[in-house]
């Protein structure tokens, strides 16, 4: 027995040690280990009068999320320990209890998302009318479909393997997140040819297909986004970007910027952060059915879905965090192929400008919440390659 034991703690040793290895592999990037950023203070680098509005528009955003998030969790938390009785085979009581749970977690968040589309509209970000904006957010047919396949699935097998389906759960999951990661392209919004010759000229050779989202009737928001591995790699560009008061020399940089997104295969290793969380998670959700007599039992599917939520709301500061090593990077990258660091401050005042992100957001938001550096963190990063170069 205690041969066992100790032939136990040894493979969850070793288990522990690997996952700590590749981990540490993945948290590597090319920005200089003793990089210092120079301290700058925002209100020499920004508008005292933006520097307000964005933390007025900001802030009310941060705490309606954590308003919505924690109803949502109440929600859940509430079906779990009362799930309604029924009757019917289980997995049909399971199906309709996943149902209901996804019912819920919209009408929990629903008048919280009605505020958030209230404050962007007050501040001219979202175009979008109220009607347009409830008819975006319903519960589509496509999301609902794969919740019951998913639950489905974990039923079975749970039926099939027991307590311990959660082994064969992650390294599904683990698949799922490789083939979504490889079609989210081929199911995303129309792209149209981009115009620019400038930026077609940055980004010709690198095999690589770009685009542009027609964003501008819905919003005002900018972005551009590096998406898919392999085949379905895609450089995205929102119309809304292409415009004043963005120049050429600051597109250039985010072209940059999303090329090296794929340079330094950080969508492939997104793929493996996740295989990484997949079998401890899987862990989770089935500790988690287990207090409800296990996911092949109907009344398990609420608590496994509260624990999926739990995880959800984890991840936001875990991915976070690797999210923004690898933004680092990327801007990095740029800043070494454009050589241009005025263009770097230029766009981050232009980011903050038009989509009315705050530049100095409070600690806790950028830990808890934010995926990329702040905009005060990345014209420091160009201050100091322009420091490194003199």
């Amino acid at each position: 027995m205690r041969m066992r034991v100790a032939a136990r703690i040894a493979s969850l040793a070793v288990l522990a040690a690997a996952w700590l290895y590749a981990a540490s592999l993945l948290w590597r990037t090319q920005v200089p280990a003793h990089l210092q950023l120079p301290q700058l203070d925002p209100h020499q680098v920004f508008p005292d009068a933006l520097l307000r509005r964005t933390a007025r528009h900001d802030g009310f955003l941060r705490i309606d999320f954590l308003l919505a998030s924690a109803a949502q969790l109440g929600a859940l938390l509430w079906l779990a320990l009362r799930p309604p009785r029924g009757w019917g085979r289980p997995l049909l009581r399971g199906l309709e209890l996943a149902l209901l749970a996804l019912v819920v977690s919209w009408v929990a968040r629903f008048p919280f998302g009605l505020a958030a589309q209230w404050w962007e509209r007050r501040y001219g970000i979202s175009r979008q009318s109220y009607g347009a904006w409830l008819l975006a957010r319903l519960p589509s047919p496509g999301s609902a479909a794969a919740l019951l396949v998913l639950v489905a699935a974990g039923m079975l097998v749970a039926r099939r393997l027991g307590r311990r389906w959660w082994l064969a759960a992650g390294p599904a999951l683990a698949a799922l997140g490789l083939v979504l990661t490889l079609v989210q392209p081929l199911l995303g919004p129309t792209l149209h040819p981009l115009r620019d010759r400038q930026l077609e000229a940055v980004l010709a050779g690198s095999g690589i297909r770009v685009g542009v989202e027609r964003v501008a009737a819905k919003t005002r928001d900018v972005n551009a986004d590096a998406i898919g591995i392999g085949p379905t790699r895609r450089i995205v560009f929102t119309d809304t970007i292409l415009r004043p008061p963005f120049t050429e020399p600051e597109l250039r940089f985010v072209a940059r910027h999303e090329l090296a997104h794929h340079r330094r295969h950080h969508l492939w290793k997104g793929v493996a952060w996740f295989a990484l969380f997949a079998l401890p998670c899987a862990f989770v959700l089935a500790w988690a059915g287990g207090r409800r007599g296990g996911l092949a039992q109907p009344q398990a599917v609420p608590a496994v879905l509260l624990a999926a939520f739990c995880i959800q709301l984890v991840s936001i500061p875990v991915g976070g965090a690797i999210a923004r090593r690898y933004e680092a990077e990327a801007d990095w990258s740029a800043l070494r192929a454009t050589r241009d660091p005025a263009a770097a401050r230029g766009l981050f005042v232009n980011f903050a400008r038009v989509d009315l992100e705050q530049p100095n957001p409070p600690r806790w938001s950028q830990l808890l919440l934010d995926d990329h550096p702040t905009l005060l963190q990345r014209i420091e990063m160009a201050e100091a390659w322009r420091a490194r170069r003199r």
